[in-house]
């Protein structure tokens, strides 16, 4: 099974007022447009939209986790890359040491 990595940059104009419900001062400048660097697996592709999701499961390939970025809000082109993961679907699985460089 392979999935495709997208690393997209873009701009979120939707931060509301409930977002910030645990803050005693709220800044001025809460409410502005908000630019993002979001990765995830590749779900879809429309005219309009770009859809990743944070989680996959290999047996099934269910997803969960969507997030739908409207194309008029991206800033630059998406970054995207193709991971071979039939490594999950293996019996016999070795112990995988983190990428996180310490």
């Amino acid at each position: 099974m392979k999935v495709t990595v997208a690393l997209i940059h873009w701009i979120d104009s939707t931060y509301y007022k409930h977002d910030a419900i645990l803050l005693k001062d709220i800044p001025s400048d809460y409410h502005k447009p908000r630019e993002l660097l979001t990765v995830g697996i590749l779900v879809d592709e429309t005219d309009d939209f770009i859809s990743i999701c944070q989680c996959v499961d290999s047996e099934v390939e269910y997803t969960r986790k969507v997030l739908s970025i409207p194309k008029v809000s991206i800033k630059t082109k998406p970054t995207c890359m193709e991971v071979d993961v039939s490594f999950l679907k293996q019996k016999n699985k070795k112990k995988i040491k983190g990428c996180i460089k310490k």
